[in-house]
């Protein structure tokens, strides 16, 4: 997702292939997105969305979009934050797949002395 500096999202990208490395001979569409000054490009592994809570249920996509909300100082906190929601929605349960996150700021261009 690519979240503007208010934390809205301005863009979901989709898949272009399979996960990367699965098959030696994939391939995959490129395709560009707009990435602005302020932008944050969140991205995540299926574990975070696949994870399941005690009783079999899954966090799945819904249960990021709050947490995207209010916008963060730091890629860092908004990666804990999502990271400490998703173990107080595990609670106990086994976790079966992997939890990949990653985070990338644009930071706006510092104005030039006159």
């Amino acid at each position: 997702m690519i979240l503007d500096a208010e934390g809205n999202i301005k863009m979901r990208l989709e898949a272009t292939g399979p996960a990367v490395g699965m098959f030696s001979d994939s391939t995959f569409e490129i395709s560009e997105a707009p990435f602005e000054e302020g932008d944050t490009l969140f991205a995540f592994t299926d574990g975070v969305t696949d994870i399941r809570n005690p009783k079999g249920q899954m966090f799945k996509e819904s249960g990021i979009m709050p947490l995207l909300q209010p916008p963060t100082n730091s890629i860092k906190a908004l990666i804990e934050r999502v990271q400490e929601n998703l173990e107080a929605f595990k609670g106990d349960a086994a976790q079966f797949d992997d939890i990949t996150m990653l985070g990338i700021r644009r930071e706006p261009a510092a104005k030039k002395e006159e």
